[in-house]
């Protein structure tokens, strides 16, 4: 969130410390056994933020590597936990779509 509200202040140099911090910590976190349920989440995150930091080859290695997981938090409800899964699976498919076909993304704001 910080690296976006920088970006519309057109702060870039700012935003892209907030983004390498964010990413630093979803890499802390991935690295944590007690997250291996959240992993799912996190890769998501973790590929966002290397997406916005012009790092696509390292942000494709991550939603694909989230695609083949099911997101499992013990202090959700099972639908909610389920829900979550197939909103983060899509949500990483379609990162991988925008990034694989830039043109496409470039339409979608006409």
């Amino acid at each position: 969130m910080t690296g976006y509200h920088f970006e519309k202040e057109n702060k870039q140099a700012e935003a892209k410390a907030a983004r390498k911090k964010a990413l630093a910590l979803a890499e802390k976190m991935l690295g944590q056994k007690e997250n291996v349920g959240i992993r799912k989440e996190l890769l998501v995150i973790s590929g966002a933020m290397r997406h916005l930091l012009k790092d696509d080859k390292g942000a494709l290695a991550n939603f694909e590597e989230a695609r083949k997981l099911n997101y499992e938090n013990k202090k959700m409800k099972g639908e909610d936990s389920e829900g979550l899964d197939t909103y983060l699976g899509d949500l990483a498919k379609e990162h991988i779509g925008k990034i694989r076909n830039p043109e496409a993304k470039a339409e979608d704001k006409d």
